[in-house]
């Protein structure tokens, strides 16, 4: 399939991102990334515009991925959270809006919530 729709990966846990990553390029999605920090999800997504991200919502050294959030929201390009923390302030920002998967993330439901974001309204 060559126009397959990319993903934005921004996840700081090495181990996380690859297992993202494995179970995207399984469900025949284009990983864009992954990316560790909020510089290099905003550079990926500059350089090749997603059509839908996987964000973690805490990332390391005190950052979150709130600006890459917003940078997703202003592009209209659908995004999901995914955490291990119910009280983020991006959590309760994004809540009803945006899909949120509690870490650890089912590989079928991530799909599955990708594939819900990205299908045509009816």
């Amino acid at each position: 399939m060559s126009d397959q729709a990319r993903v934005l990966i921004l996840e700081d846990e090495f181990m996380i991102a690859m297992e993202f990553e494995t179970v995207l390029l399984d469900a025949g999605y284009r990983v864009v990334g992954p990316a560790a920090d909020v510089a290099a999800a905003m550079g990926l997504i500059d350089g090749e515009r997603p059509d839908a991200g996987v964000l973690d919502v805490n990332l390391g050294r005190g950052e979150t991925s709130a600006a890459v959030a917003q940078r997703l929201g202003d592009l209209s390009i659908p995004f999901v959270l995914c955490t291990g923390y119910q009280t983020s302030e991006l959590v309760q920002r994004y809540g009803d809006t945006v899909p949120i998967l509690q870490k650890p993330v089912d590989a079928v439901k991530l799909v599955e919530v990708l594939r819900c974001l990205m299908s045509p309204s009816p």
